[in-house]
């Protein structure tokens, strides 16, 4: 089980690495010399803007994830009804949700700095 969730891992993050690569593929060529390209439809142009969508989008999915589990852990609040263990373990689940919901906004700010000290 471990070994096939590594390879799903690295597969995926593969797939990503080269869907997001900008690569011109060459289909024909005409006898004056022309050759037909097709584009990739990203408009990425350097590794700067490649790790600048990669990191756009990781950052959408831990706020999603932050998001459903504040959800979460309301839920598991409102339904605790007086019960102090399951009402603990939402307020627990709610801080932990929230601390990570600002790691990662600040950390989406830093690297956006970044991107743009380095990139120009």
């Amino acid at each position: 089980m471990q070994k096939t969730y590594k390879f799903l891992l690295i597969f995926f993050a593969l797939s990503i690495c080269l869907i997001l690569i900008n690569i011109s593929f060459v289909f024909a060529s005409s006898g004056s010399g022309d050759v037909v390209r097709l584009q990739s439809p990203i408009n990425i142009q350097s590794p700067t803007e490649l790790v600048a969508a990669v990191i756009r989008w990781i950052m959408s999915i831990v706020g999603i994830a932050s998001v459903a589990a504040m959800v979460y852990a309301g839920i598991l609040y409102f339904t605790s009804g007086g019960n102090e263990d399951q009402a603990g373990k939402a307020k627990k689940t709610m801080t932990y949700a929230i601390i990570g919901l600002v790691i990662a906004i600040l950390s989406y700010v830093i690297i956006n700095t970044l991107i743009n000290v380095i990139g120009g």
